[in-house]
């Protein structure tokens, strides 16, 4: 799930959400927009305040609070995906009528890849009128994640087998889990595995899983043991406090790699307790710093320990979501670290060098994705919120999706990374990854962000030209370093599912208890 993700500001930029009375969605409060803590971009929210002059915004700090609040509190939320299931479980989902987002397709969108053409004729034209053409809007990861989570819908008779999980939401970010540390490079951390053409392919993922990243960093029988994770270090290990995310890490370590989601023999304290226990079984007490807001995680990576020592950081090592390391690897706010990375070309080899030319990034094999979704309260269909309703989410999720992903200098057309004269990005949907910088589901901004294209880098490119006023080589360095970092890349097995709520109450008090241990 999206935990709190904060950019500074100055006072003058931060928006706070209006709050409103807790009745009813369908009361004279106007439309109700949830979301987690500063998961939007501030201007964004005052955009979408200007299209729908009664709309409000409330903040939440979980998925459950969504789950238990969604059907009286909110017009809108942004839950995660296996919470969506639950929603639409419930019945509390509106079904979207996909003509309503007045919305075509790329013009560079030629060839889905996933699933892959049979015929041209299967190419949407002109307004996309339902789930099925949608699929075309977005990038390939996004519906190879949509196809598995269809495929336990259906079969666990969620929703009907002509249905789709686009029926119901609308793509928002994808993110998935990765280590990064400060320090010498370590050997003993294979090397990613070289691109290739295969858009299938895990580009960039190192040849190394979880179980590999744990035998450095945990102390307990382990002679290979790196020493800058010591517990007695000043500087920590940090991970993510959630119970979730943190026993989607251990069964991974329990199961060798065996997926994230508990299967039924696993539905019990027993059970639970044993895949948590794979933790402290690999640590010592106290080697992590957990925290549930992941800025501090973030920060914490990207914050020197101490003016006399700023290349050793307040964190040497996180366990934490993509775009939190992104953040932290430009210098997480941090204004002594920012814009000062290394240019050494030859420390590019996968392990991602940041701002100290110090820091490296693991994205292993086989890690958790999560993707966060919008959502609409089915109490509102038909009413007279509905069409702002359909122009607030087409806005978020949808502000320029029919656009190229691409331009050639010189021209005045506008495409995705259309900014204007004071250098702001004109559609919402960059905008609001500029902000947020996880993985943007949209397949033009995908392609603009992810360099997965041959573009020429000095206009086509999302980080390059967030570096455009560095020397080509460094900017090429930098721009590709950050595309690594932002890729996400899907397997069945490792989204989050719906968990009943015996199993979560369950989870819940075992982790409360081995976390103290952590």
């Amino acid at each position: 799930m999206k935990l709190k993700l904060v950019k500074f500001l100055s006072p003058s930029l931060i928006v706070l959400p209006i709050v409103v009375n807790a009745t009813s969605c369908s009361g004279s409060a106007g439309i109700v927009f949830g979301n987690f803590e500063s998961y939007m971009s501030p201007s964004l929210i005052e955009v979408l305040q200007k299209e729908v002059s009664n709309s409000n915004f409330l903040s939440y700090s979980t998925n459950e609070d969504i789950q238990i609040k969604f059907k009286k509190y909110y017009d809108i939320a942004i839950p995660s995906t296996y919470t969506v299931l639950e929603l639409i479980k419930d019945k509390e989902l509106a079904k979207f009528d996909w003509s309503k987002f007045n919305v075509e397709m790329s013009p560079d969108r030629t060839n889905n890849q996933h699933p892959p053409l049979q015929n041209p004729s299967d190419r949407p034209t002109g307004i996309i009128q339902n789930a099925k053409q949608a699929e075309w809007l977005f990038s390939d990861t996004v519906d190879r994640v949509i196809d598995s989570v269809d495929e336990y819908a259906h079969q666990e008779k969620i929703y009907d087998n002509n249905e789709s999980l686009l029926d119901y939401a609308l793509p928002y970010f994808l993110q998935d889990l990765m280590f990064a540390y400060h320090g010498s490079y370590i050997d003993s951390l294979p090397s990613p595995s070289t691109l290739h053409d295969d858009p299938n392919d895990n580009r960039w993922y190192s040849n190394t899983d979880w179980n590999n990243i744990t035998n450095v960093i945990s102390k307990k029988n382990n002679p290979n043991f790196d020493q800058r994770f010591t517990p007695s270090n000043l500087s920590k290990m940090m991970m993510i406090d959630d119970s979730r995310t943190v026993y989607d890490y251990c069964h991974l370590i329990h199961t060798n790699n065996a997926g994230i989601n508990p299967s039924k023999e696993e539905e019990n304290i027993r059970s639970i307790t044993n895949v948590y226990k794979s933790l402290t079984d690999k640590y010592d007490p106290n080697t992590f710093r957990l925290n549930s807001d992941s800025y501090q995680v973030m920060y914490s990576f990207a914050t020197p320990l101490d003016k006399k020592q700023p290349t050793l950081a307040e964190a040497n090592g996180i366990i934490s979501y993509n775009g939190d390391a992104l953040n932290a690897i430009t210098g997480g706010g941090n204004p002594d670290w920012i814009n000062t990375w290394s240019s050494d070309d030859s420390a590019y080899d996968g392990h991602m060098p940041d701002h100290s030319g110090n820091t490296h990034i693991v994205k292993p094999l086989n890690t958790p994705v999560m993707m966060d979704m919008l959502v609409m309260n089915k109490k509102d269909q038909g009413t007279n919120k509905e069409t702002d309703l359909y122009k607030m989410l087409r806005t978020v999720a949808l502000d320029g999706c029919q656009l190229s992903w691409q331009t050639t200098q010189g021209s005045s057309e506008q495409w995705i990374g259309s900014q204007d004269d004071e250098g702001n990005w004109i559609y919402q949907t960059t905008n609001n990854f500029s902000y947020v910088v996880y993985n943007p589901p949209l397949w033009n901004l995908n392609t603009f962000v992810s360099r997965d294209e041959e573009v020429s880098t000095e206009y086509n490119s999302y980080f390059d030209k967030m570096y455009k006023d560095l020397p080509e080589q460094e900017r090429n360095n930098k721009a590709e370093l950050c595309a690594e970092i932002n890729t996400v890349n899907f397997s069945n097995g490792l989204l989050e599912l719906p968990l009943d709520s015996v199993m979560k109450s369950d989870m819940s008090m075992v982790y409360t208890q081995y976390k103290e241990q952590m």
